[in-house]
């Protein structure tokens, strides 16, 4: 049975082949800590061997440390970079998902692990080319509202919820009137009965444009369409139907969300990622 001491410790790795995650790891015993990373989260259980890990597995499909095994004894805190073989997923189907569960999937359960943080990631341009990235970003729109020489204005729907259709247009049109380049619907305001998005979206979506056609510059009204899969696409896909400059998706929704969102290439909506709830694996607001 190969000794995966011989294998698992490299200085270098094919960057085109390799997702690169740097950790903040502690330890009492960091390198056995980083060992169970780099084993645990590409080819089995950190503590034990078969005659089944082959030096061609260890080769090809074990997760590399990129550091040297002395450089790791003595150590009980401190940054480690893992190379991850992008072989070991489909990444136009397996994509986010398997992704974040490699780099943060089971490691967080070793209990020689006091704490572990993921601090950055390289990506090869292979993974890159299957993510479309920002169809318009931020100096695009910030030009279509005229904004590129004074603060970008943002406003929010308040109160959130148990307003009408009627009142969320009177609160709209304070904004509009206001000089608001961007109103954003509040996270919490779903599809329900007493405001719903389909009829909520036509009507304020009317009006939202027409007033932009009026003052020769794109408002950008972001309607919410918080909800679970498909739903989440059949509102983005009306709300883009109704001409909105943008919709917004809250964290919860889950990060492989953004990709079918964008996967949709919408015509006139920019998306917002809506952070609130992140700091739960963030740590930070």
């Amino acid at each position: 049975m190969p000794n995966i001491d011989d294998y698992i410790f490299q200085l270098d790795v094919d960057k085109g082949e390799h997702i690169i995650a740097t950790y903040y790891l502690e330890s009492k015993d960091f390198l056995a800590a980083a060992k169970a990373i780099a084993i645990g989260q590409s080819i089995g259980n950190p503590d034990v061997r078969t005659q089944r890990d082959s030096p061609q597995i260890m080769r090809d499909h074990l997760a590399k440390i990129l550091d040297l095994r002395i450089s790791l004894t003595s150590k009980q805190k401190g940054f480690l970079k893992i190379a991850f073989p992008i072989i070991n997923f489909n990444i136009e189907e397996d994509g986010v998902t398997q992704i974040l569960c490699m780099l943060m999937g089971g490691q967080m359960d070793i209990d020689i692990i006091n704490h572990c943080v993921l601090k950055g990631v390289e990506f090869p341009k292979k993974v890159l080319d299957n993510f479309k990235g920002p169809k318009f970003g931020m100096e695009n729109i910030m030009r279509r509202a005229k904004a590129i020489d004074r603060p970008f204005l943002g406003g929010i729907i308040k109160p959130k919820t148990g307003i009408t259709i009627s009142q969320l247009k009177e609160m709209v049109k304070e904004l509009l009137e206001g000089g608001v380049d961007f109103i954003k619907e509040d996270e919490i305001l779903g599809n329900p009965a007493f405001c719903p998005f389909e009829e909520r979206v036509r009507v304020v979506s009317e009006m939202v444009n027409d007033f932009s056609r009026e003052v020769g510059r794109e408002i950008f009204y972001t309607p919410c369409i918080n909800s679970d899969y498909p739903y989440f696409l059949e509102r983005a896909k009306f709300a883009d139907s109704c001409g909105v400059r943008a919709v917004h998706l809250n964290f919860w929704a889950g990060f492989p969300a953004y990709k079918a969102l964008r996967d949709l290439d919408m015509k006139n909506a920019a998306i917002f990622f809506q952070k609130s709830g992140d700091k739960v694996i963030t740590g930070v607001n």
